[in-house]
């Protein structure tokens, strides 16, 4: 049923429509000012209206965008199509029956009586000048936003305030957040060991070598069942023989196919990171290996000692001649060392049989005296802010004196060669690392004595690790130990026991040997390895002299 309106509610709904046709306007204007467009007109300003004659009135309304023709043309814009007003709600509405233009229906309200808005005519810089004043501001203040938004535009960004060599802005970590420096190379290590993607690569391999070990113990069954079960009565002896045969087959295949896949499998973890300026490398060698036997040895947790590598601190090692570089941990737990590939080829061999040994000396409660090495790693970086590029390879090991304040170090491999430190009166401290020669004059005065059962431990130890280092052909270790007068105790460890006897280490004794390079006649310090055992275990045996108890000597006559 068509309603029937009165006068007074068709007024009001014209006034309503006509507001609605303000707004759309305005934001009509505002979008095309925007993208550069200049209108040709401009809606009218609350408040200020213009007389006007009906045709003048007719013709603006014609011309202007706020009655758009509702036939889209074929050259129109689709964008001015979605920037046309909403439809009028009153066109469904029927005018009363007194109105003139009551038999036709219109698609909006008509601006025909005097009182109606029009059109103004004065502008000035795209603002109306019947607006107030905090219109003009917020219009200012909408175009300077959206300004900040459109393409083309230009801007200064933000510099970084961090250092060239600082990295805060890595990727989440799955153990502790690490900030990389590039000066401290330990960072990079503990950046890698706490990111997500070692954490998997760590899974993945204990997965990969706990399969191989299920595929390694199949095949030994399989062999005990057929060694174990008799043969029956009625087989003869050549269907036993063809049975056999048959069955060893597929325990070699079985034995070949292990051997390939544990050769495939790879120990190491690759790691790979970067941010906006620098690309950083990482290489875990034996990360399963080293990850257990952190674990087994060690008593604080896997997330101290990745806080304790992310900072370090360049570390000056007295009494070396390798001149290799130094890092040690600002904690002061581990020292880090700079390896020659030589050396990190000796240990990727010599690796499983020491992994091997320690595991079985902290299980069964063996004496060992070797400072553990608890990480080898191959770090690199390369910065295109500051140009600067670095590769290292380090090795992690636990600190023997942490905690503890010595006061006199000594470096011992048992040799009389060229062992002697120069020293000024009353500066053997720990200062300088004082060598073999230095100790035999000093324990001339004052001898450094231990009790019965930790000379029975110690040598136990020391002739236990140096039998297992010479087996692998390791030579040039030596005896580090430190003298804390605090608590009246000798802090001992073997260190530099990654050498091997290669060529050039059998040149340098050969030549030592005759005498061309001096040494007053005495043996070189670098023998072969059974020789470095025994001349070793002796001299510190000689070192460290036991103080006799009361149960010492008994049972000796009887």
């Amino acid at each position: 049923p068509s309603q029937i309106m009165t006068a007074p509610q068709e007024k009001n709904t014209e006034a309503s429509c006509a507001s609605l046709k303000l707004l759309s306007c305005r934001l009509q204007d505002l979008f095309q000012q925007e993208k550069g467009r200049k209108r040709l007109s401009v809606p009218p300003s609350p408040g200020r209206h213009r007389p006007n004659t009906t045709d003048d009135t007719k013709s603006a309304l014609d011309s202007s965008p706020r009655n758009p023709s509702p036939v889209v043309q074929n050259g129109e814009k689709a964008e001015d199509r979605h920037l046309c007003p909403l439809p009028s709600t009153t066109s469904s509405l029927l005018p009363s029956p007194g109105d003139p233009g009551a038999d036709s229906t219109t698609t909006g309200p008509s601006f025909s009586e005097p009182d109606s808005v029009s059109i103004p005519e004065d502008v000035f810089e795209g603002h109306l000048l019947g607006s107030t004043d905090s219109q003009v501001k917020e219009k200012s203040t909408m175009k300077a936003i959206l300004a900040n938004f459109l393409p083309g535009n230009s801007y200064n960004p933000i510099p970084i305030p961090f250092d060239p060599d600082k990295h805060y802005l890595m990727y989440e970590h799955e153990r502790v957040p690490i900030a990389v420096c590039e000066r401290e190379p330990s960072s990079i290590i503990a950046f890698a060991l706490s990111c997500k993607e070692y954490k998997t690569a760590l899974d993945d391999l204990s997965k990969s070598s706990s399969a191989a070990g299920d595929d390694a113990q199949q095949p030994a069954s399989a062999e005990s069942r057929v060694k174990s079960s008799p043969a029956r009565p009625s087989d003869s002896l050549a269907a036993q023989q063809s049975r056999s045969s048959a069955d060893g087959e597929p325990l070699k295949d079985a034995d070949s196919a292990d051997k390939q896949k544990k050769q495939t499998v790879n120990p190491h973890i690759e790691l790979q990171f970067s941010d906006a300026n620098a690309k950083f490398y990482c290489r875990i060698y034996y990360a399963e290996e080293f990850h257990r036997m952190r674990e087994e040895i060690m008593e604080s947790s896997e997330e101290d000692f990745v806080r304790s590598l992310s900072h370090c601190v360049n570390w000056q090692a007295r009494g070396g001649k390798s001149g290799a570089v130094f890092y040690a941990t600002e904690d002061d737990r581990f020292i880090l060392k700079q390896m020659p590939r030589l050396e990190v080829q000796s240990f990727l061999d010599f690796a499983p049989h020491y992994f091997t040994y320690i595991t079985g000396a902290v299980q069964q409660k063996r004496p060992t005296v070797l400072a553990k090495i608890l990480g080898v790693y191959r770090i690199g970086y390369k910065n295109s802010q500051n140009n600067a590029e670095k590769k290292l390879d380090l090795l992690v090991m636990e600190n023997l004196f942490y905690g503890r304040k010595m006061a006199q170090v000594f470096d011992l491999k048992g040799s009389l060669r060229n062992r002697n430190v120069k020293t000024d009166s009353g500066k053997e401290s720990c200062e300088v690392v004082l060598l073999d020669e230095n100790l035999l004059k000093l324990i001339h005065d004052n001898p450094l004595y231990i009790r019965s059962h930790c000379k029975a431990i110690l040598r136990a130890a020391i002739h236990s690790d140096a039998y297992f280092l010479s087996s692998h052909l390791i030579i040039d270790y030596s005896l580090l130990v430190g003298r804390d007068d605090a608590t009246d105790q000798l802090v001992v460890g073997i260190i530099d026991y990654i050498r091997t006897f290669t060529w050039d280490k059998k040149l340098e004794m050969v030549v030592k040997s005759t005498g061309i390079l001096g040494g007053q006649g005495k043996m070189p310090t670098v023998v072969s390895p059974e020789l470095y055992r025994a001349r070793f275990c002796e001299a510190m045996d000689k070192y460290f002299l036991m103080v006799p108890d009361h149960w010492t000597g008994l049972g000796i006559n009887c």
